[in-house]
């Protein structure tokens, strides 16, 4: 009996352990990429009910390749939006997240603006001041959205263009937010 109680007790400490470690992220999956091309960005303050999109770099256009924004709310408003695009200004995929716990992501092309996962809350969506991580990954004609490297959405995206913007909205009053980095990860190529 004395053994059955000692396996027990290994059984829950063991479980604990795992629940620790899958806690502290350290069973999360990581995307097996290369560093390419990092920039620094400054904050970017808007006025009260206004949007900007601004094209900060250039992608390669044929390469499989992760782009990934660092970003988080300052100050001024909650009600706000910030985040990152891919494409051309004829026609780009964008996903934005806001300081209140929402996600969109939307498609524009032949001067329309399509909702391809509407606003609203998702759990992995850091409120407040906290950065988010916001990545697109294009893989040929697939596109992986991820926000804080959990995945949001899969599909397709532009069919031309390979520049990559930021994205910021005030839906009310004016609003503060803090531009970190933007990252482009080249993936291997595939054996």
């Amino acid at each position: 009996m004395r053994w059955l109680g000692l396996a027990a007790v290994g059984v829950l400490l063991a479980a604990i352990g795992g629940i620790l470690a899958i806690s502290a992220g350290l069973t999360d999956p990581t995307p097996a990429t290369l560093p390419a091309h990092s920039m620094q960005l400054e904050p970017v303050t808007l006025p009260a009910a206004t949007s900007q999109l601004a094209w900060v770099a250039a992608a390669p256009p044929e390469s499989r390749l992760d782009i990934r924004l660092t970003a988080a709310w300052e100050s001024g408003d909650l009600d706000a939006a910030y985040g990152l695009a891919w494409g051309s200004p004829a026609g780009y995929l964008a996903a934005a997240v806001s300081p209140t716990g929402y996600v969109a992501i939307w498609l524009y092309e032949s001067g329309q603006e399509h909702a391809l996962l509407p606003w609203q809350t998702w759990p992995h969506v850091r409120p407040g001041a906290a950065g988010n991580e916001i990545q697109i990954e294009r893989q040929e004609e697939t596109i992986v959205v991820r926000v804080n490297r959990e995945k949001l959405w899969t599909g397709r995206g532009p069919t031309s263009g390979a520049q990559v913007g930021i994205v910021v909205q005030s839906f009310n009053n004016p609003t503060t937010i803090r531009f970190q980095q933007l990252q482009m990860l080249e993936q291997p190529a595939e054996k």
